[in-house]
């Protein structure tokens, strides 16, 4: 009986280097989405301008009130925002954090008596908002997805 010699499998390689190929492409994407995620987007767009805040609070930040149970929740987060100071709508301080792959969630900051609020909608793209106006935009003009708009009044 004539022995037969099997060829070496050559493909199992090849589908390793294509595996740990889309696992790096992977990480990149994964990496550029924080990169460009930033918190304060700089605008020119006149909507910000036509929701302007009545006046930037300059005072002492107060102590965060960690009354509510989603304050509670997300304290380990909230407590950096004396450090970044007011950003948003004249007298508050956004937080943004992320909560899963292409979500963004966090908390508005009252600078003046230190109550803190769930922003109003979770983001797949990022928020956008000045220090200098009441507009919250939702997803950045980049996303594929739908921006949404919030006016921050009377909280």
């Amino acid at each position: 009986m004539r022995r037969v010699r099997r060829k070496k499998r050559r493909d199992v390689p090849v589908i390793i280097g294509i595996g740990i190929l889309i696992l790096w492409a992977g990480a990149v994407g994964f990496f550029l989405c924080g990169l460009f995620n930033s918190q304060t987007v700089e605008s020119k767009s006149s909507a910000f301008e036509e929701f302007s805040a009545s006046s930037i609070f300059e005072g002492q930040i107060a102590e965060i009130d960690y009354s509510t149970e989603f304050a509670k929740s997300f304290k380990e987060r909230i407590e950096r925002a004396k450090e970044i100071g007011v950003n948003f709508a004249g007298k508050y301080i956004i937080m943004i954090w992320d909560c899963g792959a292409s979500c963004q969630t966090g908390a508005v900051v009252s600078a003046a008596d230190g109550r803190v609020y769930e922003l109003p909608d979770v983001a797949d793209c990022g928020y956008k908002f000045r220090k200098d106006s009441k507009l919250l935009i939702v997803n950045s003009e980049d996303c594929q997805k739908e921006k949404r708009y919030f006016i921050w009044e009377n909280s």
